[in-house]
C-alpha cells in the first residue's frame, strides 16, 4: 500500500508544530523539530512492508492548494494528515476540516480522544461543525473496556486502542477503506 503522510500547512504567519509537542510553538522562524508521531507512524509503517512518502507542508512553505497538487502527485491509496491536538484552537484544524477539496477527499477520520468526554465532543464536533462522521475512535480514551462501550454505547462508534491493538485498528480502517471505495 502506498502511504502518504502530510504535516499540513501552518494557519497564518509564522510557522507551527505540532504533534512533537504538549503545547503549540509558534515561531517566525524555521527552527522546528521534527513532527516526531509523523515520523514514527511512518516507520511503523515501512516496517509492516508499505511505501511511504511524506510531505512538510510547513518546512516547504506550502499552502493547501500546494499540499494537495503534491499529493495528487504522489498518488497514495492512504492519506495520514496531522492535525495536532484538538478541534478548536490554534492548530488550524477548522482551516483544514472546511476546505472543501480536503473534505471531498476524505475516506474516513480516526478522532483520537483523551476520555470519553472528549471523544463525545470530538464527534460533535466532526459532525455538528464539519460533517463529518468519524470512522473509529482510538487513544487514551480506548485504554479501557469502560471507555470503549461508553464509546460505542454513545457514539455508536467502535473504540480500538491503537498501542494495544494497533493490527485490529489497522484492519478496521483497511476494511472501511475497501468498503468506501467501493460504494
Amino acid at each position: 500500500m502506498r502511504v502518504l503522510i502530510i504535516n499540513p500547512p501552518w494557519p497564518g504567519k509564522g510557522f507551527g508544530t505540532r504533534s512533537q509537542n504538549r503545547i503549540i510553538k509558534h515561531r517566525s522562524d524555521k527552527f522546528l523539530q521534527y513532527p516526531i508521531f509523523l515520523a514514527y507512524s511512518a516507520a511503523q509503517l515501512k516496517a509492516a512492508g508499505h511505501s511511504v512518502s511524506y510531505i512538510d507542508s510547513v518546512i516547504q512553505d506550502f499552502d493547501m492548494k500546494q499540499t494537495l497538487a503534491e499529493a495528487r502527485k504522489e498518488k497514495p491509496d492512504v492519506i495520514v494528515l496531522e492535525l495536532g491536538d484538538g478541534l478548536i484552537g490554534a492548530y488550524g484544524v477548522e482551516a483544514i476540516l472546511t476546505d472543501e477539496n480536503i473534505r471531498n477527499a476524505l475516506t474516513g477520520v480516526v478522532l483520537c480522544a483523551n476520555d470519553p468526554v472528549s471523544a463525545w465532543g470530538g464527534a460533535k464536533i466532526l459532525r455538528e461543525q464539519f460533517d463529518i462522521d468519524p470512522a473509529v475512535v482510538t487513544g487514551p480514551a480506548t485504554d479501557n473496556s469502560v471507555g470503549i462501550d461508553q464509546i460505542a454505547e454513545r457514539l455508536s462508534l467502535q473504540g480500538i486502542n491503537a498501542l494495544s491493538n494497533g493490527v485490529a485498528l489497522g484492519d478496521l480502517i483497511a476494511e472501511i477503506l475497501k468498503s468506501r471505495k467501493v460504494a
